[in-house]
């Protein structure tokens, strides 16, 4: 047998606790590849949904890469940790250390080469099903299927990269300078646990008090406080596994009354020696789990507030320079809503641009603006065809409009505003309901003045605004997109070389718009969502990696305690009894984590928009996934356990 045949016939025979570490690496290797078949699809092209879809999946390929690269060290120091009796015996035998680290080096260069195999063909048959998956979300109207080379190079070459330098590095993991401590191994006597007082309670006022922070925030506090809650909740949540369970567990045993009767004796004294050995895995896996539930919920809110951000008065309008273009793109318009048979009422007005200098009882000197006048007339008109109060001016009054939607705060000091060659004007409150969008050139300082003092004004850049009022505006998605294309094209022209012409006119259009960040929130919520399955699977993976550490130990304890008496329905509840608490007790504190984010998500919103449906999804998502993974280990924890038992 050669050197290279007993490494492959080590991992062969520690296949039940390879399979799970060899398939969350394919896992990893197989959303890195079909990210990487999307950023190299030769139908890419330039385009704002596209870009953002291309960045997006870029930065992901980084976020995999760099956290598979943590999880298989973890995970491969764990598998070489529990394995530190066989290589004892191997250095007993006479195995070098170079030679140690060659096997240590072999197997899992081999076990990387499965995982990228696996990966790589799961993904490539999946391949088809992807791009037509990605290419609904991001609007493309078809993604072919092609052999991605690209893609498959840099797959290959990055995850063999990763796993060449973790098998050099994990192989100085284990040392063989004493062979009595790796002989030795797990059967090493353990010291009982000790639990500080102090940071018992200095967890719980760490999380207390960063939950007290995030959930007493409002509006921009909770941008403020981000980072100092964080901070408190993470090392909080340190001392909570590595001092406050233990302490918990080790007073439950100091009452005899209810400690010493039926299962809660067993489970209990093995407990307490898990929660000590666990303590950081579980500080990982609640922390982690965090993260990706708050940010597949964070990303679920953004869908929540789209409709009310891109409703306005006006769903759709065309703004220009030119009056016999704005009459002519005004015609087009209308044409192509009435061929989509959508119901729409046209409006038309004439603005005007000036400078204006404003002042104030307030102020110790008068300060300059541009602003965008409206005729009173024509202002009644539009208020009454959008359902909205109309004003009543004198010549001496001019009424600023929201251009955004919000409640506005009307009390303040009296202001006056005078335009080049005219009688100062009063400045009444805002007019409390948003007209305009911010997407409009009319979005700077919009207000509306008398006829006369509309006419008076000169020296002035007039510009021609065509509007419609669209009630079902999410069907506009396709009206005017030329337009919209055309004006991006001028504006990234102009940018890139000012001696080309500026754009002349500006296209808005609710319905593009919409469909454009709907479309962005799709692909950043398929995004997070993978991300968040990659994160939570390696949560599991870490525990399942642990309680397979403990198998022999565990079937040691149960064969003395089936000489007892103990029925293996009896070892079932015990162990499902230990596993539960192993599994749940982490999940369920980072359920608490986010729950407590997402309350303090809830009042940056305020009133205006109810994320509950969203989080409870979200939250319902994760929490079914992980009781399904835990019946899953639960029952081929068991079978294993079993098996161990009656061989013996």
């Amino acid at each position: 047998m050669t050197f290279r045949q007993f490494a492959y016939r080590n991992i062969i025979r520690n296949k039940r606790t390879y399979s799970a570490f060899l398939l969350s690496c394919a896992f990893s290797v197989f959303v890195f590849f079909v990210y990487a078949v999307f950023v190299f699809h030769p139908s890419i092209d330039a385009g704002l949904i596209t870009d953002v879809a291309v960045i997006g999946m870029t930065v992901s390929l980084y976020v995999i890469f760099g956290f598979s690269f943590l999880f298989v060290l973890y995970s491969m120091g764990t598998f070489l940790t529990s394995r530190k009796q066989e290589f004892g015996i191997l250095v007993l035998h006479g195995l070098t250390k170079k030679k140690l680290r060659q096997l240590l080096f072999f197997e899992s260069c081999l076990i990387g080469f499965g995982a990228i195999l696996i990966g790589v063909c799961v993904g490539l048959a999946f391949e088809k099903l992807f791009l037509m998956a990605i290419s609904n979300v991001i609007l493309l109207d078809h993604m072919p299927f092609y052999m991605p080379w690209k893609a498959l190079g840099l797959t290959v070459g990055v995850f063999i990269l990763l796993f060449a330098s973790i098998s050099y590095f994990t192989s100085f993991i284990v040392r063989t300078t004493k062979v009595r401590e790796l002989l030795l191994g797990k059967e090493k006597p353990e010291s009982f646990p000790i639990a500080s007082p102090i940071f018992s309670v200095l967890a719980l006022v760490l999380i207390g008090g960063g939950y007290l922070l995030a959930l007493t925030a409002e509006n921009d506090q909770v941008v403020v406080r981000f980072f100092p809650v964080t901070l408190m909740v993470v090392v909080g949540t340190y001392f909570f596994f590595t001092q406050l369970s233990v302490f918990v567990v080790r007073r439950l045993q100091q009452n005899p009354r209810k400690h010493w009767k039926s299962y809660k004796l067993i489970s209990r004294s093995n407990l307490i020696y898990r929660l000590k050995d666990h303590s950081r895995v579980f500080f990982l896996v609640s922390i982690i789990s965090t993260i990706a539930i708050c940010a597949t919920g964070t990303i679920a809110t953004f869908g929540t507030t789209m409709d009310r951000e891109f409703e306005q008065p006006l769903a759709m309008t065309y703004l220009s320079l030119d009056r016999e273009d704005a009459i002519q793109v005004g015609q087009q318009l209308s044409e192509e809503l009435t061929e989509s048979q959508i119901e729409y009422q046209e409006t038309m007005l004439t603005l005007k641009e000036t400078t204006g200098s404003i002042q104030s009882s307030e102020w110790e000197e008068d300060y300059t603006y541009d602003y965008t006048l409206v005729s009173l007339t024509e202002f009644n008109q539009l208020a009454k065809q959008l359902n909205l109060p109309q004003l009543n001016l004198t010549d001496q009054q001019v009424k600023p409009l929201a251009n955004y939607d919000r409640e506005w705060e009307n009390e303040r000091e009296e202001e006056t505003l005078t335009f080049k060659g005219q009688a100062p004007l009063v400045v009444e409150d805002m007019y409390p309901y948003q007209v305009f969008s911010t997407s409009y050139f009319i979005s700077v300082n919009p207000v509306v003045v008398s006829d006369s003092m509309y006419e008076e004004v000169q020296n002035v850049n007039e510009q021609f605004l065509v509007g419609y009022k669209i009630r079902d505006w999410e069907r506009t998605e396709l009206i005017g997109r030329d337009l919209y294309e055309k004006e991006v094209q001028l504006e990234r022209a102009y940018i890139q070389d000012r001696n080309n012409p500026i754009p002349t006119f500006s296209f808005y259009s609710s319905g593009l718009n919409y469909i454009q960040a709907s479309s962005l929130f799709q692909t950043t919520l398929l995004i997070g969502s993978i991300i968040g399955i990659v994160f939570f699977i390696a949560t599991g993976s870490f525990l399942y990696y642990r309680l397979y550490t403990y198998l022999p130990r565990d079937a040691e304890r149960f064969i003395i305690l089936r000489k007892l008496g103990f029925t293996f329905k009896q070892i079932n509840r015990v162990v499902t009894t230990e596993m539960s608490l192993l599994f749940f007790i982490p999940f369920a504190l980072s359920l608490i984590h986010s729950s407590v984010a997402f309350v303090s998500l809830q009042s940056m919103y305020a009133q205006r928009v109810n994320i509950s449906h969203s989080v409870l999804l979200v939250i319902a998502g994760f929490a079914a996934a992980q009781i399904v993974y835990f019946l899953l280990m639960r029952k081929q924890y068991i079978q294993n356990l079993r098996h161990l038992i009656e061989k013996a």
